[in-house]
């Protein structure tokens, strides 16, 4: 799964910026540079056999056209609008998800969702309104938690909670809240998540390469019953939107934190990687660094997470998205042309 920021901005931040940073940036993105970050983004997706992608769209800017999410044709995908409350309000925000919500057909492609950015920019009235409305329309939330020292600092002097008890204190959570991150997470804070069967998804190269210093705790995790997905959050705090990739490093990292080289092993780490996936991908096992294959092919799916492989082809649905190495559902060239004049016309405005 990618998540997170609007897919392929990496372009547009400084390699070595802080997270709290960023935040405002993407105000100054304009349609149509929106349009060709998320055709790129989606195209270097498949390009890593990535079939599900969960991406906050700001007021409706990645739909082309055609009127048509600019995604559909790419795979699966849970879509909605960011509510920060922050500078305008998330009231807007909120309008328009809704609209979108009551005006949209059911889709096996598309699930539509309410992507509250985070506690500590979301009032509790947008949060508590977000909640509703996803009540209301039995879609799911979105929401980055635990990423952050500071995150869980500030909320808990505010507040005199951690974020995820804070959520839960004010009846945030629906069933199959998407939590991101969760870093920064005590072991009552992981019951709370298990208690209210939500996602906390692991993106352990983001919270490295944004130095966030808390990791999710996996074991810990997993005893408390919580059901966990791996993502790689979006381009802009990853430069990647590759899932194998992400799969060894949380195989990695878990290992590491832990002091335990048996924790997530190829086979567990791959289910933690595809767990909720019927999409078809395949890979190119005469690549060199596919081999030895070992007996009965027993290595193929570790040499697969840690050395890797070419991605050949990607199925969604029946539909090919990528054939022989080749993704057919874009054409990349002219993404990539375009998106290069859409950043030189963002570096113009600013």
């Amino acid at each position: 799964m990618t998540q997170g920021k609007n897919p392929e901005m990496r372009p547009l931040f400084d390699k070595d910026r802080l997270l709290v940073g960023w935040v405002l940036v993407d105000e100054h993105l304009f349609d149509i540079q929106m349009h060709w970050i998320a055709y790129l983004g989606v195209g270097q997706a498949w390009s890593s056999n990535n079939s599900n992608w969960l991406g906050p769209v700001r007021q409706g800017l990645c739909w082309d056209r055609n009127g048509q999410l600019v995604a559909y044709s790419f795979g699966e995908v849970l879509a909605g609008i960011p509510t920060p409350s922050y500078p305008s309000g998330g009231a807007e925000a909120l309008q328009n998800m809704d609209e979108l919500l009551r005006g949209s057909a059911p889709s096996e492609r598309v699930e539509y969702g309410i992507g509250t950015h985070a506690v500590y920019t979301c009032s509790e009235e947008t949060l508590l309104k977000a909640a509703e409305m996803a009540s209301e329309h039995g879609c799911r939330l979105h929401i980055h938690t635990g990423e952050t020292r500071k995150e869980v600092a500030d909320c808990h002097a505010e507040h005199g909670m951690y974020p995820v008890e804070y959520l839960d204190s004010i009846g945030y959570f629906q069933e199959g809240t998407v939590c991101a991150h969760c870093g920064w997470v005590t072991k009552k804070e992981m019951r709370i998540l298990a208690g209210h069967e939500a996602h906390a998804v692991h993106c352990p190269n983001s919270n490295q390469k944004l130095a966030c210093g808390g990791t999710m705790s996996y074991p810990a995790m997993r005893e408390a019953g919580v059901d966990i997905r791996l993502g790689t959050d979006g381009a802009a705090s990853n430069n990647s939107l590759d899932m194998r990739a992400e799969a060894k490093v949380a195989s990695l990292i878990q290992r590491h934190d832990h002091w335990d080289a048996r924790i997530l092993n190829p086979v567990e780490t791959w289910q933690l990687a595809t767990k909720g996936s019927i999409d078809w991908v395949t890979w190119d096992l005469d690549d060199i660094r596919m081999r030895p294959w070992g007996r009965d092919g027993r290595r193929l799916l570790a040499n697969l997470i840690y050395s890797g492989t070419r991605c050949l082809d990607v199925l969604v649905g029946g539909q090919a998205i990528r054939r022989d190495g080749v993704t057919v559902s874009i054409d990349e060239s002219r993404a990539g042309s375009d998106l290069e004049d859409a950043v030189s016309e963002y570096y113009s405005k600013i």
